[in-house]
Formats: structure tokens, sequence, C-alpha cells
């Protein structure tokens, strides 16, 4: 079987570790980048053989050798640059959000659906070895039945008012920040663990600064400088949430992008009947499970880990042989590729994030952003387009 023809727009921090991913995928390679800094581009390509190089994400896609279209530009592009690889016959895998807003994640779900392309949506976190564990453990009851669900996700990298990305102007991040950008990741994490969806939300927002300075570079984590222009900012730093589940199990998050000393600090805890799992994906390779009436246990993932087949059939790597936060990209991507391979991407429930999962997060989102302007709790629309 010949080898997947793979194009990547956009190689900023997530375009490139997206592109080492795919590299180590043996069946699949690289045939085309694009970048509007088209010298970085060309840079990027000679360093790792990549035969084609674009200006435009539109090049890129009408390039006839390429079949599978990698979207990872800023939020806004996501959806005109989504549909147009869909339309063109090309299969999909974007970056989160899906779009910035929800009825063109719900459109795009259509299109995709209607022009029979594999789809997908980068919420690699759920790949980690731990969280398949986790939700085997909830699947089979062997953890009882749950009580409640905690989620965090904290970062510092928009602690100070100096601090400022892209994500802040609302035209190219969209109306929501810290929610749409970790808060999914979030969501998604804990939906995956439990196998059902958040069915409504009640939410307050903190939006830190009323203005940032934007100067210097806004690539995403870079340092801000005390010059430059001040802007005023709409979309929030942090954000509370509580939620319920399908079943009725309650939840709650807590969202955070100006947290201090806090670096890429998401967890997902399910207490249950049997004992709590906590996950933190900064000891990723670890689940804490404790207990009542007897002494708390720290569980190993990895090949040789005491874990269920399932999350080591996974595994690549020895219990202690970290496998990093690098890893549940290729894991993701791998899985996409897979599907695409064997016809299985027209099946749902699948272990990646496609579209409609990716549509579902943003309704999480978007009912968020509805229930801090209303005050109240906010149903969530669970139908497929």
């Amino acid at each position: 079987m010949k080898r997947l023809q793979v194009g990547v727009i956009g190689i900023g921090f997530i375009g490139r570790q997206q592109l080492e991913a795919i590299q180590r995928i043996a069946y699949a390679e690289v045939v085309a980048i694009a970048d509007q800094n088209f010298e970085a581009a060309r840079e990027l390509a000679a360093q790792f053989g990549i035969p084609a190089c674009y200006r435009t994400g539109e090049e890129l896609i009408a390039d006839p050798n390429v079949e599978v279209v990698h979207n990872c530009t800023p939020n806004a592009l996501h959806y005109s640059l989504n549909k147009l690889a869909i339309l063109s016959g090309k299969h999909v895998y974007s970056e989160k959000p899906l779009a910035i807003r929800g009825e063109h994640a719900a459109e795009l779900v259509t299109l995709a659906r209607e022009h029979d392309v594999a789809n997908g949506v980068n919420f690699n976190y759920r790949q980690n070895i731990a969280l398949l564990e986790m939700r085997e453990r909830v699947r089979t009851g062997a953890a009882g039945r749950v009580f409640h669900v905690y989620g965090q996700y904290l970062q510092d990298w928009l602690a100070s008012e100096n601090n400022y990305d892209w994500r802040v102007d609302p035209e190219m991040g969209g109306p929501s920040r810290a929610l749409a950008d970790i808060g999914s990741h979030c969501f998604d994490s804990a939906q995956f663990v439990m196998g059902q969806r958040i069915k409504r939300v009640y939410a307050r927002l903190i939006t830190a600064y009323d203005t940032r300075i934007k100067s210097g570079s806004q690539e995403t984590f870079a340092l801000g400088s005390a010059e430059g222009e001040r802007v005023r900012v709409t979309n929030e730093d942090a954000g509370f949430v509580l939620a319920e589940f399908e079943d009725g199990t309650p939840a709650s998050f807590f969202i955070s992008q100006v947290c201090n000393g806090r670096k890429n600090d998401q967890r997902i805890q399910i207490s249950a009947q049997e004992y709590c799992m906590e996950w933190c994906q900064e000891r990723a390779g670890e689940i804490q499970i404790g207990y009542q009436n007897r002494g708390n246990e720290v569980v190993l993932t990895g090949t040789n880990g005491m874990i269920s087949d399932y999350a080591r059939g996974r595994a690549s790597l020895p219990s202690g042989h970290a496998e990093g936060w690098a890893y549940p990209h290729k894991y993701a991507i791998s899985c996409f590729y897979d599907s695409i391979r064997d016809g299985s991407y027209r099946q749902n429930n699948l272990v990646y994030t496609k579209f409609f999962d990716g549509g579902q997060i943003m309704k999480i989102v978007d009912a968020c952003l509805l229930s801090q302007q209303e005050n109240r709790w906010v149903e969530i629309d669970l139908s497929e387009p």
C-alpha cells in the first residue's frame, strides 16, 4: 500500500509539532507545506526534505499530490480552509476549534459526510494511555458508579498584561479564548473518559485585563514587551463551569491562562464508588488512585504497566519511559490515517475526535458564553446536523 501524501498548512507552534509527528509515521509522507511566512516555510521544507512549498493554504489544497490536509492555521481560517479541502475531495485533519462559529462547524460536519472525506480535529490529549485506561475502567464498571467529575486546565503564559497572542484578537481567535483554546481539551478529555457528552452548563467567565500590550512576536508562549500598542480585550482569560453529563453525572471545570506558576496543568478526576482516579498531564504516565480504607496507589502506564489490555495495546514504551507531550499527537494522527486506509472513518465513536465531536465541543463553548451573558443554565443540542 502506498504512503499517504500529506500537506500541512501553517508552520507555527502546533504546525511544527504535527509535522514532526507525521514524520514518525512510516506510511505517511509530507509532500507540501504552506505558510504566509514563505521564507520560513522554504527553510523548513529544505530541512525536512519536503518537495513543495506554498504561500497560501489554497495553493496547497490545489496540489493534486496532496491527499490529506492538516489545517494548523489560526482559528479564523479553520472554516474556510476546511471547507475548501472538503470540496476538493481531500481528507482533513483540523486544529481545534473546528470553526469559531457554531453554524460553520455544523456545516463542515454535513459537508464532510456528503463528500465522504475522513475528518478529524486535533484533540490530542485523549490519546494519552492513562486516559485510555481511565475510560476503560469507567466503561467496564471496574471503578463503580461515577459520583462526580472534575477537570482543570491551568496555564500562566498570559498572566501579565504585556503577554499577547493572536488569540486575544476576536477576529482571529474567536469570541472565546481560554475555554475555546484549552477548556475545549478539558471538555473533550472528560467526555472521552466518561463515554458520554455534556448536556448542559452554567459558566462564570473572567477577563483579567481590560487591555493588553500588543508588541513583538504574537506567537504562542512568546515573551511580551512593556512597549507597544494597548488593545482592548473582549474574550475571557479564565472560567468556572458547572456541567452535567447525559446520565446526570455532575461535573465542574476550572480553566485559566492567567494562573501564575502553572505551565500546562490539565487534570481529569473521576470520583467513583470503588476509588477516585486522577490524571495530570504534567505527569502523563501516571494515574493516581485514591481509596477510602486502604493506601492510595500510583498506576504506571506502559507496555508492561498494570493496566488493561485495551490501554496496554496502545502503549509504545515500557513503564518509566515517558512518552511525553508529543506522543499523543503521533497516536491521534496515526489513528486518523489508519481510518483512511481501512475505510473506518465513516464510523462513529472512533478513538480520535471527528468533526461531529469537534462541533459538539463548539456547542459547549457557545453555551458557556450564553450562560455568562444571561446568568443561567444552558442546555446543549446533542443532535447531529
